[in-house]
């Protein structure tokens, strides 16, 4: 119909406008616009520097993945490895956004953690007190006592243990059940216990003790944690 009487040159602006569009969405994180821009055939390569490697402006993408026929010019192989590409820049652009949904999807479509990686999204669904969010992730094979140097050496305990929502007592709870230790201490010599009476979380210190975690542990300053809790 009317798409028959459209001239060249204009069709040619609007795929530039649209491939545009898409490295925009990818740059500024609008999920949903990156998704509408896939589905309606803008191709990936519009993601790409001269259709190489990904350029700057897809890294940290939340694109949702690739539906069928979205402009891979190389086949089946070539929509594969493109699939995956942005499933991975998914789950790098989720994991810093604390996007635990995001985190769900990348990994359902094959994504896959690497350490530094793993770890933030298990810490950052320990302190939301996303429960099915760190399941998915522990399942995925990151370690309930996973460490990184630049987070100061705390784990997902710590992270649960000091979070200011209710929430995150159950992310607590399940992290023990996986086997987290909670003698596990950070750079500055604190366990979850330590953490949990920092931020002043009474739950989270009635549940440690009650799991075995002495009440009486000094902590790096001299003091024990449970100044201001009744524990039983």
């Amino acid at each position: 119909g009317g798409a028959a009487g459209v001239q060249p040159s204009t069709t040619s602006a609007a795929i530039a406008a649209s491939q545009g569009a898409l490295r925009v969405a990818l740059q500024r994180s609008h999920c949903v616009v990156v998704r509408v821009l896939l589905e309606h055939g803008v191709p990936l390569t519009a993601a790409r520097g001269g259709g190489g490697a990904p350029s700057t402006a897809a890294e940290g993408s939340c694109s949702q993945g690739v539906p069928p026929g979205s402009g891979c010019t190389s086949g089946a192989a070539c929509d594969a490895e493109d699939s995956g590409e942005l499933n991975q820049m998914l789950l790098r652009h989720a994991v810093g956004y604390c996007d635990t949904s995001q985190v769900r999807f990348a990994l359902a479509n094959g994504a896959v953690f690497d350490g530094k990686s793993g770890f933030f999204a298990l810490r950052s669904a320990a302190a939301q007190g996303d429960l099915d969010a760190l399941e998915v992730i522990l399942a995925a094979g990151v370690h309930a006592d996973a460490q990184d140097a630049e987070d100061g050496g705390r784990t997902a305990l710590h992270a649960a243990a000091g979070a200011r929502t209710n929430a995150a007592v159950g992310t607590l709870a399940a992290l023990l059940d996986r086997g987290a230790d909670p003698g596990v201490k950070d750079d500055d010599g604190m366990a979850a216990i330590h953490h949990a009476a920092q931020a002043g979380r009474c739950e989270a210190l009635r549940m440690l003790v009650g799991r075995g975690v002495s009440p009486d542990a000094a902590g790096p300053d001299g003091h024990t944690p449970a100044p201001g809790c009744t524990l039983h």
